[in-house]
């Protein structure tokens, strides 16, 4: 069995934008294209996929997105672009879902924790001049907060 054979043996799935396209063949460059890219991926026992780096002709300069798909919603995440390029980030942005998910937390609240620990990594990264990705030190609070969430009014 092949990689894409794999695939719906998943509960989720967490892609880029470039991945998604390759993994489905369609163009997503806007938020209904890559909504329709994520749900052709919903089979077997896929129940969500989580498009990071998402519907790039929508970003403004100063942000990015996140598109959590399920069978039942579909959520856009928006979060501060900060210009740091380390490797990792959609792994850490995976594992931080993927942690709070399995831990109980609502799957579109750890997808939105999930931005906010990237945004925080890479806004230390930037700061620390490193082209690693570094992890800040674990502080008493939550995130910048800066995450925007709303519902998609896409079919």
């Amino acid at each position: 069995m092949g990689t894409l054979g794999l695939l719906p043996l998943s509960d989720g799935l967490t892609p880029n934008g470039f991945e998604l396209a390759y993994l489905t063949g369609m163009a997503v460059n806007d938020i209904d294209s890559v909504i329709g890219a994520a749900r052709s991926l919903l089979t077997g026992r896929t129940q969500w996929v989580a498009v990071t780096s998402a519907a790039p002709d929508t970003w403004t300069p100063y942000e990015m997105k996140v598109v959590l798909v399920s069978r039942s919603q579909t959520k856009v995440i928006s979060h501060s672009r900060i210009h740091a390029t380390p490797k990792g980030t959609g792994d850490l942005f995976c594992a931080t879902l993927t942690g709070l998910w399995i831990k109980g937390m609502d799957l579109f609240e750890a997808a939105t924790q999930a931005c906010d620990q990237v945004v925080q990594a890479l806004r230390y990264t930037e700061q620390a001049q490193s082209a690693e990705l570094l992890l800040p030190p674990m502080a008493g609070g939550h995130g910048n907060h800066e995450i925007q969430v709303r519902e998609s009014e896409s079919r």
